[in-house]
């Protein structure tokens, strides 16, 4: 069990504890404030739907709304993947904390052009990291990335997406020695 507490006020915004068996899904359980308004109310693109962010509109969430300090040699090693990459496949989650129109027509002509809007990156930061030191490098920029994007989030449910989308990778079911021999063989079958 933790607690997540405002930096500023000292007030205990939430309790949260981990539990994971083995073999079954890591779950988080606590409390959030009770008072807090529904996610789907910050929610920009709803259920599915995302909107393409330019790499440089990107930032670094604020201290009390990030989940886990940056860890350079895992985005190094992102950094590495990515130079052989033409697209990033993450979907981020970012929050809009410009005061930009949410009409999604015109905000997606926003998104997409760098310096436009400033997008906290709750989930993905180590990826948002990684490619913006490629942009910044010229080598084989990925301008584009794929973003379910919120506005103006309250620092508890800026933490619990923050949360729920690196628990999501943590789930994935890692690639194995056997995984790779039967892609090359097909690979090798097809041509």
């Amino acid at each position: 069990m933790f607690h997540v507490w405002r930096k500023r006020s000292k007030e205990k915004c939430a309790s949260l504890s981990f539990e994971q068996t083995w073999g079954s899904n890591t779950r988080l359980q606590g409390s959030l404030p009770e008072a807090r308004p529904p996610r789907r109310s910050f929610l920009i693109a709803y259920t599915g739907d995302t909107l393409k962010v330019h790499i440089q509109n990107l930032v670094i969430p604020a201290d009390d709304r990030c989940f886990r300090n940056l860890d350079t040699k895992h985005a190094h090693c992102l950094k590495q993947f990515y130079e052989n990459q033409q697209m990033c496949h993450t979907i981020l989650i970012g929050n809009i904390v410009s005061d930009v129109t949410t009409d999604k027509g015109n905000l997606s002509k926003f998104l997409q052009e760098p310096g436009k809007v400033a997008v906290e990156t709750l989930g993905g930061n180590h990826t948002r990291h990684a490619l913006q030191c490629l942009f910044a490098s010229q080598t084989k920029p990925i301008s584009m990335v794929t973003c379910r994007l919120y506005n103006k989030l309250p620092d508890e449910l800026a933490l619990q997406l923050g949360y729920e989308h690196n628990a999501s990778y943590t789930l994935g079911k890692p690639t194995s020695l056997v995984d790779l021999v039967n892609v090359f063989r097909k690979e090798e079958q097809q041509k």
